[in-house]
């Protein structure tokens, strides 16, 4: 799937995620990012792909392209990409002294 997407002219970069990640939030794909991608073997780097040459980073027709594969690992058990998150009362504190600590 990554490389038939990076295949097209108009696609410079690629992320694939699991359908527990919505697309549409940015948090959650930088989640995923995060916590479901090891470089050396999520990530892909497709040189000297053609491109349009509106994208000002390319000089002429040629650039190289990028796939992440962000999804959870077979080898792993899915427990481990379960989410914690931070209890709503402690949140809000911290979200109201914020200005203490975060200058």
């Amino acid at each position: 799937m990554i490389l038939y997407m990076l295949s097209t002219f108009l696609v410079k970069h690629v992320i694939v995620v699991d359908d527990d990640i919505d697309i549409f939030d940015l948090e959650q794909v930088e989640w995923a990012l995060a916590s479901r991608v090891q470089a050396d073997r999520d990530v892909i780097i497709v040189p000297r792909m053609p491109t349009i040459p509106l994208d000002p980073s390319v000089a002429g027709s040629v650039t190289s392209k990028m796939g992440i594969d962000a999804t959870r690992s077979f080898d792993m058990p899915l427990e481990r990409y379960e989410r914690s998150d931070v209890p709503r009362v402690i949140r809000e504190r911290v979200e109201k002294e914020r200005e203490k600590y975060f200058v």
